[in-house]
């Protein structure tokens, strides 16, 4: 750690973030009150670090202040913090800048919101970002626009099914709160094109490009490819085409990413070969060259996270060409985190963060370690190996995390990734060569290079479904829970500590993997041992799903085609693995009298306008389960039968369960809805 420096300092400070995210995500504090108690710390421990030596200071002042950054970091970057965030007034009008517009079935805007108009009629200024849904589709709103709006604001709603993606945490780390759904009349453009020099021309630029490529590629798949790789614009990317690339692992080709920014480097570096080595200025020239082209690119790509990352880790590499000749790889990856995440610390928290600075870590500490157990006398074999040994070690820090968000792992990675790496290669090259050409000399493009880059696409494509197509092509219904998923990363941890300190490692990563073995054993056990019903938060929808074992059993299911989204998350992290779609399946320990049957020592009585409403039962009813059922057959159960609690499904509307609430109050009755309290299980 002495060698990474920087890395001593991330540490603690990525510690703090995490800390602070799942212990203080939903805190809002004073702004300056946050300042006045991170002052007084500072000089604290100033006083303090005169009275220690300093390996203490280090140990006991240093690590923890460095924490501390992370956590206030953490909580400043909150936007609600700021007493002129637009959600703490109630406003009639609201003005701001349209920061990105997307059209599918309506119009989705992003807007940073400027200045509002109180119910006074007061206009004051504000902050904050909010989403936008106008009620059809409007493809005259761009980038840039500055929009009146008016409407009531809504809360964003937080995931209400188990296992499911999670939006108002995903838009929380966007800085988003809150969303508007606005009617037409409602909204109106008053200036447009609100941009400065810089971001409009970097828009124009990517729309020429655009239309040139689309002026060549003749093949909507072929397209997509070129588009994605060269501009980071995934428009045209179909789901088939986008699943294909998923279930082989070469997703990562068609996400603006490390990847590209090094394919540019390295095509810089070939021009560069065209000029003399004794030149001593050469290799400065050739750096700079390349800082120049990286943030050229990510000027077309539109700035995404993820580029900026990459040219970020690239610029720092590039300048320590310049500056010094011992360039560690792993202190300038650390730089790079740092940097990111003292400017916006809920990126830790992205998906593409995580998967970035992982597979580019997986890749600089395992990549040598394969690839010099073999070595080939043929340069083309050689490459393979090296190639192969890049795309094997890229998986090692990414496997853990990409089983426990996405519950698969591609078998054939390493194959896709011997195609897709050199013909990214060959197609970013010959992208930008068309677009050079179009410039002096379109005929060249017409010829030649348009349609040789059309058919070579078309091959990597065919050659990606073919692929796909493989038996065995994916591991499907995997899952990691957070304890199994410290384990592995502590396992590895131990493995690549190991030439630093020894054996005590292994013996360390053994018992680890001892402690895995024995917490999977029981999981899997308890899984098996499992009895449970839940009932699924679904809109105008139901689905009541009863688990034994590793068994499932659809109870009920209406108004659903698919439940893969709702269900098939929870599913997997319970460890089914056969679905029975009949109620008649049921196994024998449960005693079943039509819809009323016992579990766990409950009895559970699922009411709709099939279910017999004469039930003679003369014991308690701990889970009465409503469905669509009319007022009358609602109040007849009430007052016949003793139960417990009510649980609502999605089937029935607002206002049914707005006239029963008073009945369940004055008989007190328990009552769960499950479209506003979320799915229940039991």
């Amino acid at each position: 750690m002495r060698e990474i420096p920087l890395a001593r300092i991330l540490i603690p400070f990525l510690l703090g973030i995490v800390i602070a995210n799942f212990l203080l995500a939903d805190l809002v504090i004073d702004l300056t009150k946050v300042l006045m108690f991170s002052s007084m710390a500072f000089f604290s421990l100033i006083i303090i670090s005169k009275c220690v030596n300093a390996h203490t200071r280090l140990i006991l002042l240093i690590f923890p202040f460095i924490f501390f950054v992370g956590v206030v970091g953490f909580l400043v970057n909150n936007p609600l913090v700021k007493q002129d965030h637009f959600s703490y007034a109630e406003a009639d009008k609201y003005e701001g800048i349209v920061v990105s517009s997307t059209t599918k079935k309506k119009t989705k805007l992003i807007v940073d919101i400027g200045s509002i108009t109180k119910l006074n009629g007061i206009t004051a200024s504000a902050s904050g970002r909010t989403i936008v849904y106008l009620d059809s589709i409007y493809k005259e709103v761009k980038h840039g626009d500055r929009i009146f709006f008016s409407g009531e604001v809504f809360s964003i709603r937080s995931a209400k099914n188990p296992a499911v993606f999670d939006y108002k945490k995903f838009l929380f780390y966007k800085k988003i709160h809150v969303q508007f759904f606005v009617k037409e009349g409602d909204w109106e453009i008053v200036n447009a094109g609100n941009l400065n020099f810089i971001t409009q021309y970097s828009l124009d630029t990517r729309t020429w490009c655009l239309s040139k490529l689309r002026k060549y590629l003749k093949k909507k798949d072929n397209l997509s490819i070129a588009s994605a790789m060269l501009l980071g614009y995934k428009e045209d990317i179909s789901k088939e085409q986008k699943s294909a690339f998923s279930d082989t692992g070469a997703i990562h080709v068609l996400a603006v990413s490390g990847l590209h920014v090094g394919l540019l480097s390295q095509i810089i570096a070939i021009i560069f070969l065209l000029f003399p080595k004794r030149y001593k200025s050469r290799v400065a020239i050739e750096s700079i060259c390349k800082i120049i082209a990286i943030w050229f690119f990510v000027f077309i790509t539109g700035s995404p996270p993820s580029v900026q990352r990459a040219a970020t880790m690239f610029t720092l590499y590039y300048f320590g060409t310049l500056f010094s000749k011992r360039r560690n790889s792993y202190n300038i990856l650390s730089a790079a985190a740092l940097g990111m995440l003292v400017v916006d610390p809920y990126q830790l928290f992205m998906l593409s963060f995580q998967f970035s600075f992982l597979a580019l870590g997986s890749i600089l500490l395992f990549t040598k370690m394969f690839s010099d157990r073999i070595t080939f006398k043929s340069w083309f074999a050689d490459y393979a190996w090296k190639l192969f040994c890049v795309s094997l070690a890229a998986q090692v820090l990414i496997f853990p995390i990409s089983i426990y968000y996405f519950h698969q792992f591609p078998i054939y990675f390493w194959l896709s990734s011997m195609i897709v790496i050199p013909a990214a290669f060959v197609i970013f090259g010959a992208a930008i060569a068309i677009l050079i050409f179009e410039l002096c000399l379109p005929q060249v493009n017409e010829i030649i290079l348009g349609p040789l880059l059309d058919t070579f696409i078309g091959y990597v494509n065919y050659s990606i479904y073919t692929i796909q197509q493989f038996p065995y092509s994916k591991l499907e219904a995997l899952h990691f829970d957070g304890v199994q998923m410290i384990l592995l990363y502590s396992i590895l941890a131990c493995i690549i500590g190991y030439q630093k300190l020894g054996k005590k490692t292994i013996y360390l990563a053994t018992g680890l993997f001892m402690v895995l073995q024995v917490y999977s054993i029981s999981k899997n056990i308890k899984l098996g041992q499992q009895k449970s019903l839940i009932v699924y938060s679904i809109p105008k929808s139901s689905l009541i799903e009863l688990m034994i074992g590793k068994e499932s059993y659809i109870l009920h299911r209406s108004n659903i085609d698919n439940d893969k989204y709702i269900a098939g998350g929870y599913r997997i992290t319970k460890g089914i693995k056969k679905l029975n779609h009949s109620f008649l399946d049921l196994p024998d320990n449960i005693n079943t009298n039509g819809p009323l049957f016992q579990m766990n020592g409950k009895v559970i009585y699922i009411l709709n306008n099939r279910t017999c409403v004469d039930l003679k039962y003369e014991g308690k009813i701990d889970h009465l389960i409503i469905q669509n059922v009319t007022s009358d057959i609602m109040k007849q159960v009430i007052d016949s039968l003793n139960i417990e609690q009510v649980i609502i499904d999605g089937t029935v509307s607002r206002y049914k369960i707005q006239d029963w609430e008073a009945s369940y109050k004055q008989k007190g009755i328990a009552y769960h809805n499950v479209l506003t309290d979320g799915s229940i299980m039991f």
